[in-house]
């Protein structure tokens, strides 16, 4: 990875994070030799938005001669993928395997132990609605390494050149790591959808968009970041509002009742959140989690 020129990169997946890494790697001087996908016309539209608009087939063959093969499938082709490119393809002993899947660690690309290719897992902390929108948020993005100590140097070189920053984790904490980063995004965009479901009949002349929202998820965020979870929680429960928590679920249950749950697990959470930032005392926290504990039966009987 150390010289003047880059070693040569192979795509295999070119959807929207694969688009997006490989776009930039080639900006940055990686000649680009092969975008292999099963979708002809898909994979030719993923090339020229790569800028290797030549380099779009269906043949895993032509990865033979790339330094880096970046495999980018979805987390249930990974392992068929590389059995496949394994089987099929002569690779050079010192080709580099890298996958970008949070869930798996780098041996999912091991086709047998003894395989002389080193193997890398190098996933970014980022989503991914287009390549283009990959592409601008890849910069500053934090990416997860795991693998050998030669495929982690060349993945740090990788990533550096992405823009991004790099740790390192061990290969068997990925699926505890993969879950903190979906409850990070994935579960923060249906929260999101949630809260817009519960706000925009609240004006029965008009629907309320959702993007009055927006400044309060937004600080909310970076309070969130920037001061702790511990310093910027605000709110009823921290307040030890228990009527005003009452008043939610009694609203919740009579409106949105599929929003009951979700409401309470949150809740027992927060209070959890509160009593460790020592703003909630015992008793108001016992309080407002019994309220949040009870069964529809036992709020109706109140």
């Amino acid at each position: 990875m150390i010289g003047c020129a880059k070693p040569s990169v192979a795509l295999i997946g070119p959807g929207r994070l694969g688009q997006a890494v490989t776009a930039l790697l080639r900006q940055q001087g990686y000649p680009i030799t092969a975008i292999v996908g099963r979708d002809r016309q898909r994979t030719a539209e993923a090339a020229r938005f790569i800028g290797a608009e030549l380099m779009a087939t269906t043949d895993i063959n032509r990865c033979a001669p790339a330094d880096i093969i970046l495999i980018a499938t979805t987390d249930d082709q990974l392992a068929t993928t590389a059995a496949q490119l394994c089987d099929t393809v002569p690779l050079g002993d010192s080709t580099l395997l890298v996958h970008c899947s949070g869930l798996h660690p780098a041996q999912v690309l091991k086709h047998s132990a003894d395989m002389p290719q080193h193997v890398l897992a190098m996933h970014p902390l980022q989503t991914f609605a287009s390549g283009e929108q990959g592409m601008k948020s890849l910069a500053g993005c934090f990416f997860s390494l795991e693998g050998d100590s030669q495929a982690v140097e060349q993945g740090q070189q990788l990533v550096s050149d992405l823009g991004g920053e790099s740790f390192i984790i061990e290969g068997q904490y990925k699926a505890r790591y993969h879950a903190a980063a979906c409850m990070a995004s994935n579960f923060i965009t249906t929260l999101i959808d949630s809260a817009g479901e519960v706000l925009r009949p609240c004006n029965p002349q008009q629907d309320i968009p959702l993007s009055v929202l927006g400044p309060l998820i937004r600080t909310a965020v970076e309070n969130s970041l920037t001061l702790g979870p511990k310093t910027a929680l605000t709110g009823p429960i921290v307040r030890g509002d228990d009527g005003t928590v009452a008043s939610h679920l009694e609203q919740l249950k009579r409106h949105h009742p599929d929003l009951v749950a979700l409401y309470q697990q949150l809740g027992l959470q927060t209070v959890d959140l509160a009593q460790r930032s020592n703003r909630l005392s015992a008793a108001k926290g016992e309080k407002i989690s019994n309220i949040l504990s009870q069964s529809d039966d036992e709020r109706d009987s109140d």
